[in-house]
């Protein structure tokens, strides 16, 4: 009968820092209680309450007999290159001496390029190995996955989880394979990121174009886009979705 050989625990492996970052308040908080098994994070009951909540919040728990922080970052896309700057800087205080795991909540039908190119910059105040330590959460379900998502994939080395498994014990699982892969190495701040810091971050434009058939709304699209072709509707009455980046945005 063979034995099994009695390892170590490594010293690094007797902590876990996790950093939430995405889009919705509500998201966030969930997915936080969701990770501490217990309710800690206020969740409002209108959603327009829980976006005006933008504070930067951190709790603890554990799992199996780990210490656990958990910080959850504030409406970090919407906010300026100072105040980014200063979110991150904040983040690293609040996990000391910082994370070891960031976990970035997607919403894959609505995660654009632009989405990506700024969390990108929001992960540069981490340092060049950001994405290592970092996997993402799908928090919606869905069959198609856009270019923007399965980008951010390779990224971040497939790393991934969906939500809709609804399995505490996987994604916990998940995120101390990241911190045994890594070592134990976490996360610190730097001032080296991939823009200046006079350049602030673009929000999204979202137009919507009206008129009557035939009367040149494709035409105007492809004028405001920049692109001589574009997704065609396949009768009159559907509505179609194109996207593009104009002037940064």
């Amino acid at each position: 009968m063979r034995r099994r050989s009695l390892e170590l625990v490594p010293p690094y492996f007797s902590e876990l820092r996790l950093v939430l970052l995405g889009n919705s308040c509500c998201e966030r908080s969930s997915v936080g209680n969701f990770l501490l098994g217990e309710t800690k994070f206020s969740i409002e009951e209108e959603p327009d309450s829980c976006m005006r909540v933008s504070k930067q919040q951190h709790e603890s728990g554990e799992w199996r007999g780990k210490s656990l922080t958990l910080v959850k970052t504030s409406a970090i896309f919407t906010l300026s290159v100072e105040a980014v700057r200063e979110e991150m800087k904040n983040c690293v205080t609040l996990c000391s001496p910082g994370p070891n795991v960031l976990l970035l909540l997607v919403k894959p039908s609505d995660f654009t390029e632009e989405n990506r190119k700024t969390l990108k910059f929001i992960l540069s105040f981490l340092g060049q190995d950001a994405f290592k330590c970092a996997m993402v959460i799908t928090t919606h379900e869905g069959n198609e996955t856009s270019s923007s998502v399965n980008e951010l994939l390779t990224e971040c080395g497939g790393r991934h989880y969906n939500l809709f498994d609804n399995n505490h014990e996987q994604l916990m699982e998940k995120i101390e394979n990241i911190v045994c892969e890594n070592k134990g190495t976490f996360l610190t701040f730097t001032e080296e990121t991939m823009r200046p810091k006079s350049e602030p971050i673009k929000a999204a434009l979202n137009l919507v174009v009206c008129g009557r058939r035939g009367s040149g709304k494709t035409s105007a699209a492809k004028s405001i886009l920049g692109q001589t072709e574009l997704h065609s509707a396949s009768n009159s009455s559907e509505c179609i979705i194109n996207q593009g980046e104009v002037c940064g945005r």
